[in-house]
Order: structure tokens, then sequence, then C-alpha cells
């Protein structure tokens, strides 16, 4: 463990315990850290240095972007136990730890509660980076917004010709393989889209509405297209909204909603005829990267970026997929804020990462050939939350640097290779020839999906990949 990385760690623990000295007339008791829920967890240039294939795309990509992609998932692990608290302090790596671990859990814990979710390009993820502007400046980094547009699929439903009717406040998620376009007509009931659903006259010109189950949904909309209809409205049969899916792309549009307005939908139509109009499309929606910079001294000599991002699929708090990876970068700034390195240091909080790494795509085409030529190494942190063993993917020397930190701390840590259709923000510095490391653990299995909660973080891992950050900065200044 670095004097560099002590001395930052040790002065807080010191002034903890003086603390408890006076509070407690010199008896110290053992308080434990928080914890979470033990619950079972679960082309461009090619680098100079030697490098762990990566796969071409982040998170996974359909040909479309949209808000809904799920990786493989890996079998959950099981958490190692939350280290037991000490009335004294603990020898200086232990208490770095320990200490790293409430950071970074503290963090996670606010982020979760206050900004989840944070989806791609909207409201949410905006609100999660004024947050985050704040945060960074009141560490006392210089920050700046670099703002971009992305393209992202859209679905309204409105109505006409029947006086009860209203669609504003319903929910409406498109479903992914639909073809873009608008469909209009007279609202249909056809069940469940079975082939005895199908009215006898069939469904020529009209909206279908249909309810979830039982048969796929390709099944459903293939079945009332050929009947006729101009268009789709799949309602859930469970709570909420859904993000369905077809196997090939539909010749009409298809969309989903709720169960309780797909029940609304079937009661107006008892009441009276009615006209719905379906649309599916893609329009332009505004993200946004968070960048913080620190500049090097007199002998600054080129640039190292430390990366994360901040937004969430739809419908999750992101515990894993990104709050750790962002907890992980928040420590690292707080912990370096007055540490004076040989390079221009940059954290950038990457939005739109979801739905294509808009954000770290545009960050990098921004960017000029000096501008790549001086950028030592990149640094991403995505999903180091869950499991019970951090992976290093990148260029060779910056894996064989963590691997020998991951040692020195007593981390279980492995150089991995991805799991098939998995990467994330450090991939399209990869593709300009700058060296990277990934920086991730071993259990994916919640990500992207509702289940993706703080119950299932693991603490140790975020304490580990901070001090593995932090110390990996300490190696690129010394050489």
């Amino acid at each position: 463990m670095p004097e560099s990385l002590k001395t930052r760690m040790i002065l807080p623990l010191v002034t903890a315990a003086a603390l408890v000295l006076i509070v407690c007339g010199g008896q110290q008791q053992a308080v434990a850290p928080a914890s979470p829920t033990s619950s079972p967890p679960t082309s461009t240039p090619a680098p100079t240095q030697p490098v762990t294939p990566f796969p071409p795309s982040p998170t996974p990509i359909p040909p479309t972007p949209t808000a809904t992609a799920v990786p493989p998932s890996p079998t959950s692990t099981p958490l190692p136990p939350t280290p037991t608290a000490t009335t004294v302090p603990a020898p200086p790596a232990q208490a770095t730890d320990t200490l790293l671990e409430e950071k970074t859990f503290a963090f996670l814990e606010h982020l979760t509660a206050e900004f989840s979710p944070r989806e791609s390009a909207t409201d949410e993820e905006l609100a999660a980076a004024h947050f985050l502007r704040n945060k960074m400046e009141d560490l006392g980094y210089d920050v700046y917004i670099q703002d971009f547009e992305v393209t992202k699929p859209f679905a309204e439903v409105s109505f006409a010709r029947a006086p009860d009717a209203d669609s504003d406040g319903i929910e409406t998620l498109p479903i992914w393989g639909s073809i873009e376009g608008t469909g209009t007509g007279t609202l249909a009931d056809a069940g469940k889209a079975f082939e005895e659903d199908i009215p006898n006259g069939g469904l020529d010109g009209k909206v279908a509405l249909i309810e979830r189950g039982t048969i796929t949904f390709q099944e459903k909309v293939t079945r009332v297209a050929e009947a006729g209809a101009v268009a789709a409205i799949i309602f859930n049969n469970g709570e909420g909204n859904f993000r369905g899916a077809l196997r090939s792309q539909s010749n009409i549009p298809a969309v989903s909603l709720t169960r309780a307005d797909g029940l609304d939908m079937l009661a107006l139509m008892d009441e009276a005829g009615i006209s719905a109009e379906v649309s599916v499309g893609t329009r332009p929606f505004p993200s946004r990267n968070v960048i913080s910079e620190k500049p090097g001294g007199s002998e600054s000599r080129g640039t190292v970026v430390v990366g994360a991002h901040y937004d969430t699929t739809p419908d999750t708090q992101g515990a894993n997929d990104n709050g750790s990876g962002l907890s992980v970068v928040i420590t690292m700034a707080e912990l370096t804020a007055d540490t004076e390195y040989p390079f221009t240091l940059k954290f950038v909080l990457f939005g739109a990462e979801e739905i294509g790494l808009f954000g770290s795509r545009y960050y990098v085409d921004a960017l000029t050939e000096q501008d790549i030529e001086d950028t030592i190494a990149m640094l991403n942190f995505d999903v180091p939350g869950s499991g019970e063993r951090l992976d290093f993917v990148g260029s060779r020397e910056l894996t064989d640097y963590a691997t020998d930190i991951a040692a020195d701390i007593g981390a279980k840590a492995a150089n991995a290779g991805l799991p098939e259709g998995v990467g994330s923000d450090h991939t399209p510095f990869h593709e300009a020839g700058i060296p990277v490391i990934f920086i991730l653990a071993d259990d994916l299995s919640r990500i992207n999906s509702p289940r993706d909660d703080i119950e299932w973080i693991n603490p140790t891992l975020m304490g580990w990949a901070s001090d593995i950050g932090i110390q990996l900065l300490d190696r690129l200044a010394e050489n």
C-alpha cells in the first residue's frame, strides 16, 4: 500500500478514534459500519500495448438503439461476509479498505434513494447530471457539461371521436422490432390474439387491442396484421408497463400499455366507438456528459481519464449498473482532490451508455488527434458492485498493474475476458488506440432489470475497486 494512499485514508480514522475517546470517556465501543441486506448476491489504430480482445459493442445494442438491452446473465454468487468492526483502528491496509467501503456504499445509498431510475436521455438522467456536477464542484474540480443528442424510439397513442376518451397520461412504450409509422383506425378487441379471438369479419383498417399472455408478441402482432389491422396495442397482464420484443420486424406499428390503461380502453369501447392513432418512431433526445478536470503540475505530460456512466435502463435502481461504478469514481475523485499528478486528471461521467455508448463515443469523437495522442490511459468502472471477485479487461500493462495491486491489498481479482456481447465506455477509447482498463465484478445476473437494487451490492468489491483505481493513478504518475 503506497504511503500516499495510507496518508489519504489514515487521517480521518485517527480523527474519528480521538473523537470516540473524548465522547466515551476513554472507552471505545465497537460500531458496525452500515451494510446492505446480505441476501445471496448474486477502424482505428490499435493500442501500443497488447490488449485483451473486446467485443464490438457495449451493453448489448440492438440495430436501432433502445433502452432495453439485457446481456447474458451468469450464475449469481454469494456475498462474502461483511467486515467485522473493531474497537481500535485496524492496520493501514484494512483500515483503508473499510473506509473506502463505507464511503462508496454511503454515496450509492443516496444515489439510489434520490436518483433512480436514471433512464438514458430523460429528465431523470438530467437531474442526476445536475447532482453530479454540484458534487464535483464541491470537491474543487473545474466542471463543465458536454451536451449531445441521441436518437431513441418513441411511441404514442391518441384517441378521437369519443367524448370520454383522453390519451393524456397514458404510458406508452414501443415494442422492440416494431416498424416505424402511424396506424389510425377504429379500436377493436382482439382478446389475446388467438385464432378464435379474431372477429369473423377480420380487422381490416382497425387498431387491435390485445391482452398480453400465453403466446409470443410475434404471434400476436403477426396474427392481427394478417387479419388486416393497421396497428397493435398490447396491454399488460400484470402491474405496470413492459418492454416487449419481436423476433423480426413487424408490418404494423406495435406498442405496449399498462393493464389499467388497457382495461380503460376496453371500457370505452363498450360505451361508444373510438378511433385510435398509434405512432412508433425515433426522434432526438438530449443527453450530456459531466466532465471534471484538474490540471497536472508544472511538468504535466498528458491526460488520464477516469470514467463511469451514470444512466440506467428504465424501471430499475441501477445499483450495480452503474451506481456501483459511479460511486467508485466519486470516491476516487474525493480522495485525490488534493493530490497533484504529473498529468491532467479528468473524471468523465457518461450519459446515454445504456442505449449505445453515446456519451463516450461523443467524447472520443470530439478529441483531436493530439488529444488522443496525449491521453495516457482510460480507467473505466462499470458494474463493479455485485459478486465476489473483480475482473480486469484491457491493455496488458494496466491489467498487470491492477492484478499486482489487488494481490497487495488481498482483493479477489482476475484478468478475465468479457461475457459475449458485453462492453462499456472504454470501447471507444480502445478503438481510438488509447490504453484502457475496464474494472467490473463477476455477477452481472441482475443488470438492466428491476432486480438491480442495492440489496445485492457487495461493498467490499467497491472498496477494492476504489483502492485499485487510486493506486493505478499513483502507478501512472511514477512512470
